[in-house]
């Protein structure tokens, strides 16, 4: 007769067993650790990533404004953030007098109607250097689908957040880095579908980005 009596899990499954339990009643995104070991995915290609990158080089969440970030190709040829839109990016001047007035001449004009894309990327940069991420994202979007040439010449103050002065590529890739260069990542954008009162996942990714010698890869997750 078989023996009926509970038995000791081996160590082996000691943590399967574990993880069957906890599904039922944790949240899925608490086991994002145990379920990717349990059940790996297989990893994109550098060029398969790439393929369906923005710009070549970067991947946001599946947001709102998606579609739009979608238009950047790796061929886009930026159109570059005009020293005015530049300036609250530097050391001391998101708040400064002349950002807020730049800020409130460009947002007039955009109420209006007449807002120019110099406008809409003042109010998104001023918004990044204010560390305000989805009004920065929501300004850059508002250039649309088909002006993907402003966004590449903006995107990369963003994410992965480089310094002013750094040369933007085409599809907004940022050029090569200094050494010692500082990063001032935003906030990834919301994904689609998540209510702004309810806290989120955000995750990017960027890869082939030059510092100095070297090149690197990088990844931001935000929980916000």
């Amino acid at each position: 007769m078989a023996d009926m009596r509970p038995q000791s899990p081996r160590p082996a499954s000691l943590l399967a067993s574990l993880l069957a339990s906890l599904s039922a009643t944790l949240p899925a995104a608490l086991l994002i650790g145990p379920a990717v070991a349990l059940a790996p995915q297989d990893e994109p290609t550098r060029e398969e990533w790439a393929a369906r990158a923005i710009g070549g080089w970067l991947t946001l969440p599946e947001d709102p404004h998606g579609r739009v970030f979608a238009a950047l190709g790796p061929d886009t040829q930026p159109a570059p953030a005009s020293l005015r839109a530049l300036a609250a990016l530097a050391p001391g001047a998101a708040w400064s007098d002349t950002s807020l007035a730049a800020w409130g001449d460009s947002l007039q004009r955009v109420t209006r109607g007449e807002g120019t894309a110099d406008d809409l990327t003042t109010l998104a940069l001023l918004a990044t250097a204010q560390r305000r991420a989805d009004d920065a994202w929501r300004w850059l979007a508002r250039h649309g689908a088909g002006a993907p040439e402003p966004i590449a010449g903006a995107l990369a103050y963003l994410l992965p957040g480089v310094p002013v002065g750094t040369p933007i590529g085409a599809g907004g890739r940022p050029g090569p880095l200094p050494n010692g260069a500082l990063l001032r990542p935003l906030a990834p954008p919301r994904p689609a579908g998540q209510p702004d009162w309810q806290i989120a996942w955000r995750n990017a990714e960027f890869r082939g980005l030059v510092v100095g010698a070297a090149e690197f890869d990088g990844k931001v997750v935000v929980e916000s």
